[in-house]
């Protein structure tokens, strides 16, 4: 592994249409009740994906890994593309996030690590918690875990945007 190396993440949101198919969409786009999204990520280390959903300036929660997909498993390859959720899910409900509710402000977390974060339940731990104590699902990271988020998001990001045609 090179440690040295900056972690790199590349990215496209696609949103269901009519016929259920994935279609690319602007991140800044403004979604609707009902409407459904995807992401296409491709991080370029080995690691550990985590993504966060914060709600109107509320409290985080994590919205993957989730125990329903994979076991809760968040292991990521470099250079290996991943679906989240996978449009290859069994169970058709998995296979989108989907926008219910008032209209708001929602912020995703996109997390990358070379080493899985210090309490944030994962796989069997998570699907056990989710197991045993449904109303910790999703979970909601402590204030100390979720300060490290934050930190982590305050380091230095270069944004490189590819137009498709």
């Amino acid at each position: 592994k090179n440690e040295s190396q900056a972690i790199g993440l590349g990215y496209t949101l696609f949103m269901k249409d009519a016929n259920g198919r994935g279609v690319r969409v602007e991140p800044s786009r403004e979604f609707h009740n009902g409407e459904s999204v995807r992401l296409a990520l491709e991080p370029n280390v080995d690691g550990y994906l985590y993504i966060f959903d914060v709600e109107n300036e509320g409290g985080p929660q994590m919205i993957y890994p989730d125990p329903r997909l994979d076991g809760g498993d968040n292991s990521v390859e470099a250079h290996v593309p991943i679906e989240i959720p996978s449009s290859e899910e069994t169970d058709e409900r998995l296979r989108w996030f989907t926008f219910y509710g008032n209209g708001g402000n929602e912020h995703l977390y996109v997390v990358v690590t070379r080493e899985p974060l210090n309490g944030v339940p994962t796989g069997d731990d998570l699907v056990a918690l989710c197991g045993t104590q449904k109303d910790k699902c999703p979970w909601h990271p402590s204030a100390d875990v979720w300060a490290q988020v934050q930190d982590a998001a305050k380091a230095e990001v270069k944004v490189i945007t590819a137009k498709t045609r």
